[in-house]
């Protein structure tokens, strides 16, 4: 898509890992979109695929990795 349309890449993540956001960075995303929520136990609409803090920061580490 980068190639083809000359644009910026992202993924919109709504997975309850964070596996397919570090795989659209390896692939080339630039931008990731990824639901958090403070505490898993809290209620809310994404609630079923919202990341904790410690996700978050292995989310960060394994794309400063690549």
């Amino acid at each position: 898509m980068k190639e083809k349309y000359n644009v910026t890449v992202g993924h919109s993540d709504h997975t309850p890992t964070i596996y397919t956001s570090l795989a659209a960075v390896a692939l080339g995303a630039k931008v990731i979109e990824k639901h958090f929520n403070i505490c898993k136990r809290f209620p809310g609409p994404d609630a079923n695929v919202s990341i904790d803090p410690d996700e978050l920061i292995n989310l960060v580490r394994g794309i400063r990795k690549h």
